[in-house]
């Protein structure tokens, strides 16, 4: 009987033993989660200087206009294009280039120009178009500029990301050569970023300034008013003539 017992004994712990490399071999596995949420801040709508970046304190710009403050895809700013008081020799016409974009800084200028900002994450791109909604140069009696042509040309772009230390993005397209607005309104574009192309800030500039010396002086022209002979017709004691552009950023290229 003691044999008989102790033959179980032993069997049962040989079983036991068993049981329990069956148990490693069968183990259970768990998935677990890694988790982070984010909210994309908006930041400053602040326009900065596009030909000196570094700028600490460049102060705001000067007559232009102010965008959508709080989108991710947004214009930040776009100067106003300022052509001044000239003498027109009606026989002549003329060609007037816009003047240059001032800042709070009295030293600090640059050629008019347009910010844009994508933020969005998406690196989908956008499209940047202009057109003169504002119809012909006109004034207060209603009198045209007739045949006057708003022009612009010698684009530059910068653009944060791609100006990184050893960044492969490409910038955003601008057009070569000249464009000329069209008084009924037809929009043109100015500049298009593809897929993975155009995030963070950029700056399309409109010809190249100098500031040596006093006042700043345009040494390519990027916005110019071409106004051919006899463009004034009519009776009228006020010279001045206005007009308006829209400047639509989208967020298809």
């Amino acid at each position: 009987m003691k044999k008989h017992l102790k033959s179980i004994l032993a069997t049962t712990i040989i079983l036991s033993g068993i049981g329990v490399g069956q148990l490693i071999a069968l183990a259970d596995t768990v998935t677990t989660e890694g988790e982070i949420t984010f909210t994309i801040d908006a930041g400053e709508s602040i326009p900065t200087h596009p030909d000196i970046p570094d700028t600490v304190d460049p102060g705001a710009p000067e007559d232009g206009e102010i965008g959508n403050v709080d989108g991710l895809l947004r214009i930040d700013y776009v100067s106003n294009f300022r052509f001044g008081t000239h003498d027109l020799n009606l026989q002549t016409g003329g060609i007037f280039n816009a003047h240059p974009q001032m800042w709070a800084e009295e030293e600090t200028a640059t050629a008019p120009f347009i910010q844009v900002t994508d933020i969005r994450g998406t690196q989908l791109g956008w499209r940047l178009d202009v057109a003169q909604t504002g119809g012909q140069f006109s004034n207060n009696d209603s009198i045209m500029l007739t045949g006057a042509q708003l022009r612009l040309s010698n684009l530059r772009i910068y653009n944060t990301v791609h100006d990184l230390p050893n960044s492969t993005i490409p910038l955003p397209d601008i057009p070569t050569g000249i464009i000329n607005l069209d008084p009924g309104g037809e929009a043109v574009t100015i500049s298009t970023a593809g897929a993975n192309v155009g995030m963070g800030t950029s700056h399309i500039v409109f010809g190249t300034l100098t500031t040596i010396g006093e006042p700043p002086v345009t040494t390519a022209p990027g916005v110019q008013l071409v106004i051919p002979p006899y463009a004034i017709s009519g009776g009228t004691t006020d010279l001045n003539f206005t007009t308006e552009l829209t400047w639509t950023l989208s967020n298809t290229p």
